[in-house]
């Protein structure tokens, strides 16, 4: 009888829901089945035991499908199949009742699930403090989603009750977590709600009329010093004074209830990552998101002090790098809420923190580079660079972290790694066909972090105990004395780590770029949460959605090591290869003949796009041929092609979101196995590559190739319906999407905007001037441009600070509901495969594969 009581693994694996209802009905008929039987020498209404278990084995697997239903939005499924199990019984227990009020609430009805709730709580019946709580907290939860009572109220009347309920019971760690994160997550929202409210901006702009109203009339009263004061005058005075002092005490309230909802907010969110793992794939970034939002400000700063005392510091781990970039040489109290949490961070886990560290610290010297004509790069002289306070207080915190006993010999482990890294990335190389590694390069010669720290590019899982043990981890065991050199001018390395477990490790070292590498590392970063939104939701985990990434270890503002994805070669290579193999009439040189319409002098976005389409009549798609060659079965042959279909969907649909630009055809990897795609060089985001010399209008590539690897049915498909479902997942948790973006708003290190390299600007152009030259310069006048429009930059912010707003901005309208899923996509795909915006775009891109 156990296994009718067990529904959970059904719902927790990841089943589709017809198949946990095929499962479920199969068990009730069963049941039913066995309880007839059994009431046929059942006496009047008198149950048996057995008889009576049968019921409540029904009971349950009917309840199990109600959540399974609601889960996945079958919410007529779900109440169905809660009335059934309501019938069963003669009064309705407690369990039968908070799932018949959660699916109301599924319902969009709020007010009776509300009602329903209330009963719950009001007969009782329960003694456990932790259920009353949960019960309490939900109920405050759904009175504030619905506004039908007051914040204060709610606050008052079910939070703090639930808190003082969980108080009672210190053992049910996850029931605690869940009202702490009920009450967190209420007490954001009414933070946020403050913060965007226009309320205090109405009343600071009343306080400065009035303050001038009463300058106004106090001089009136200076002027007849001496004189009779006119009696109205003293009067109006007055008056303005009592209304000033109204005002001031309306702001003062105000502030006081935004920020105790504030540190509410990051109190709780604090005591739910310490109760529990349960939700710490959005909690930690909430909680980051609230206190580098209000970095600087110090009412809050004791409040967060304690928090961050209460928090795991593994959790913090993920955004290390947004952390660590704010760290500064002052004696402020954000800098003494923030350094020993840094401290900790290193010393429990270093192999997760210290790099980020160490990317901080000032560099000695900058090399100036030279590069021939013959591609040789020779290092020119040498400059010292001014340290910054940033990179000051990061080289004071390695240098603890290397004279504490404790942390010396793992911190002095990586930096060796790291100081032998960033050299080898650095030291000049030539085209020639020997690439043996210098005998004087650190690199060969690892001592301290040989079999003590982990390989820079495998993956380290975190070690709750922070122990680390090497027994534990693929640690360093040495580097391969020869490498080779990838494609470009900048001539990146690649060469083997060789790791205790006996594999070989491919990396990619990066030195003297013009690009910073940790724009890349974020955009990674971005993609791990993406995957993590993505691995929750039952559709979109059922058909394995998720984005392929690579680990980016910065070193330095333009260096680092980049994980080299095995076994893949980019679609330019292949398709290079393949259309003149397949198409061998097809038209020849067609980007040369592309670059010349590009490049004539009568060149229009017109004629280009008449010449494009005329080229395309005689070059036609072989991506169809890519499966075939790589899987000779059947089964293996579409199973890769649906592993490409999913791939190209979600990418497409993300890439838009994040207006990820510059996807040409050498930044796309192909898996030689598995058929998925991989995205690298992701530098131009945020719409970026609408600002390029010859704009990219499509949201993401969708070219004729692209189309034809997805087979008969093309963009209708597979593809249609899984770009639907990631969108569709996005949007529903697109407050996690922002939260994380918000993070990045605040990471002082983090480029919005393409740098002019990358854009190729002309020399002459000045990026110091804006049109905000052209609006007239006045102090108030920028006040009450800000205050009135509610937004969070003025004339005196800076570039940078337009530049994050501009990003967010972009990203939350795509992430908004104006157009249902379908209609957004089909408009999508029509805009990616428009001939207009492939003929117009720059030749480079490959609107031809």
């Amino acid at each position: 009888m156990e296994i009718f009581l067990d529904s959970g693994p059904y719902l927790e694996s990841g089943f589709h829901f017809d198949d946990i209802e095929s499962i479920m009905a199969t068990r009730i008929s069963l049941v039913k089945s066995a309880r007839r039987k059994e009431q046929r020498h059942q006496i009047g209404t008198m149950h048996s035991p057995f008889s009576q278990t049968l019921l409540d084995v029904e009971k349950i697997c009917l309840l199990g499908l109600s959540q399974a239903a609601r889960e996945t939005r079958q919410n007529q499924i779900a109440l169905n199949s809660v009335f059934r199990a309501k019938n069963l019984e003669d009064i309705p227990s407690f369990v039968v009742t908070e799932e018949f009020a959660s699916v109301l609430w599924a319902h969009k009805e709020e007010k009776h699930a509300v009602e329903y709730l209330k009963d719950l709580r009001r007969v009782g019946g329960n003694s456990d403090p932790i259920w009353q709580a949960r019960v309490t907290a939900r109920l405050g939860s759904w009175t504030s989603e619905a506004c039908l009572e007051q914040p204060s109220f709610i606050k008052h009347e079910f939070f703090e009750k639930a808190i003082s309920l969980i108080k009672q019971n210190a053992h049910d760690s996850e029931g605690r977590a869940s009202v702490c994160h009920q009450f967190a997550k209420f007490a954001e929202a009414q933070y946020k709600a403050a913060l965007d409210s226009p309320d205090l901006i109405r009343l600071n702009v009343y306080k400065e009329r009035k303050e001038k109203e009463l300058r106004h009339y106090e001089q009136l009263k200076h002027e007849q010093k001496g004189r009779i004061v006119d009696k109205n005058l003293a009067n109006t005075i007055a008056a303005v004074q009592k209304v000033l002092a109204q005002d001031n005490k309306a702001t003062s309230d105000f502030i006081s209830s935004r920020d105790a909802y504030l540190k509410q907010a990051i109190e709780m969110y604090s005591r739910c990552l310490e109760a529990s793992d349960k939700f710490d794939a959005d909690v930690p970034i909430r909680f980051c998101s609230l206190w580098l939002s209000n970095f600087d400000y110090d009412p809050i700063q004791e409040k967060l002090h304690k928090a961050l005392q209460r928090v795991p510091s593994r959790k913090l781990v993920f955004l290390a790098h947004q952390i660590f970039s704010r760290i500064d040489k002052t004696d402020s109290s954000s800098q003494k809420t923030l350094q020993p949490t840094m401290l900790q961070m290193c010393t429990e886990h270093p192999f997760h923190s210290l790099y980020q560290l160490y990317c901080l610290q000032p560099p000695k010297t900058q090399t100036k580079i030279d590069r021939r004509s013959s591609g040789r790069v020779s290092s020119g002289r040498t400059t010292e660079l001014p340290p910054t306070g940033r990179s000051l207080a990061a080289k004071i915190i390695f240098d603890k972290l290397l004279n504490d006993p404790k942390t010396r010999t793992r911190t002095a482990a990586v930096q060796e790694l790291c100081d032998a890294s960033l050299k080898f990335a650095n030291f000049p190389v030539s085209q020639s066909k020997e690439k043996k590694v210098p005998d004087d390069q650190p690199i060969r010669t690892l001592h301290l972090s040989r079999g003590t720290v982990p390989v820079i590019t495998a993956y380290t899982p975190i070690d709750p105990t922070m122990r680390y043990d090497p027994g534990n981890c693929v640690c360093v065991d040495k580097y391969a004395s020869e490498f080779d050199t990838a494609g470009g001018i900048n001539l990146p390395k690649i060469i083997f780590c060789h790791g205790t477990d006996g594999k070989k490790y491919k990396q990619l070292f990066k030195g003297d770029q013009k690009d910073d590498l940790r724009q890349d590392a974020v955009m990674e970063q971005v993609f791990d949460l993406v995957n993590v939104v993505l691995n929750r939701d039952v559709e979109t985990k059922r058909r394995n959605l998720y984005i392929r990434g690579y680990k980016v270890i910065p070193l330095a503002s333009q260096a680092g090591i980049l994980e080299f994805v095995g076994n893949t070669t980019t679609l330019k290579s292949w398709l290079d290869r393949a259309h003149v193999r397949y198409r061998p009439n097809d038209m020849r040189n067609i980007v040369k003949k592309l670059a010349e319409q590009q490049k004539s002098p009568g060149s229009t976005p017109e004629a280009n796009h008449q010449f494009y389409v005329q080229c395309m009549k005689n070059f036609k798609p072989v991506m169809r041929h890519y499966f075939t060659e790589i899987h000779k079965t059947p089964i293996a042959w579409f199973r890769t092609r649906l592993n490409y279909t999913r791939s190209v969907a979600t990418t497409s649909i993300v890439g838009h979101i994040l207006g990820l630009g510059d996807r040409h055809t050498s930044n796309i990897l192909m898996d030689n196995s598995k058929g998925e795609v991989i995205h690298i060089d992701l530098g131009v985001a945020f719409d970026q590559g609408k600002l390029l010399p010859v704009p990219e209008n499509v949201p993401f590539r969708m070219t004729p190739d692209m189309v034809d690897g997805m087979g008969i049915s093309g963009t209708n498909g597979v593809f249609q319906r899984c770009a639907e479902e990631t969108l569709r997942v996005l949007r529903d948790e697109s407050d996690v999407i922002m939260t994380v973006l918000q993070v990045f708003r605040y990471d002082p290190l983090y480029n919005w905007t393409m740098s002019d390299y990358k854009m190729k600007k002309q020399a002459e152009i000045d990026d110091s001037a804006t049109t905000t030259t052209m609006i007239m310069k006045n102090p108030e006048n920028e006040r009450i441009l800000t205050e009135r429009l509610g937004i969070g930059i003025n004339l005196d912010s800076t570039r940078a600070q337009e530049d994050a707003d501009r990003a967010l901005m972009g990203v939350s309208g795509k992430l908004s509901r104006n157009l249902s899923v379908a209609a957004a996509v089909r408009t999508l795909v029509a805009e990616a495969t428009d001939t207009y915006n492939l003929g117009t775009i720059f030749y480079g891109w490959g609107p031809y594969y």
